[in-house]
């Protein structure tokens, strides 16, 4: 990847971080809060998805190298999926600190499936680019 794209896919990965963190933390009394479901979801569990899965797609277009070996790529994308993983469990442990907000183990449950999601998306752009 070159230097200027990567140097753009690293500001968007902080907008992107920048923007979880003011959902995951801001006080929603002034939002309302869905109370409709999507096939038996909750719709707050579906936005928890959809909030954590381009963490792995921006993060390994913010970070990865020009390497030829896909080993190195699938590597990188499991540390970042750790560290994804990491930072989902921290965001809903601070949750629990929080007098506005509660943690909720069926959010993290949804954060870490949006990852799965993404991480999947990104792995199979891998070999697509290493077989196409």
């Amino acid at each position: 990847m070159k230097k200027k794209t990567r140097t753009i896919s690293a500001i968007v990965f902080c907008i992107y971080i920048a923007a979880v963190l003011v959902l995951c933390f801001m006080k929603s009394d002034d939002i309302p809060q869905p109370t409709f479901t999507i096939f038996g979801l909750e719709a707050d569990k579906i936005a928890h998805f959809f909030m954590f899965a381009p963490f792995p797609v921006l993060s390994y277009a913010a970070f990865a190298g020009n390497w030829k070996q896909s080993w190195k790529h699938h590597l990188l994308l499991t540390g970042l999926l750790i560290a994804g993983i990491g930072s989902a469990m921290g965001t809903e442990y601070i949750q629990t600190l929080l007098e506005y907000r509660s943690g909720d183990a069926y959010d993290f449950a949804a954060d870490i499936i949006g990852m799965a999601a993404g991480g999947l998306v990104t792995a199979v752009y891998i070999l697509s680019k290493k077989y196409c």
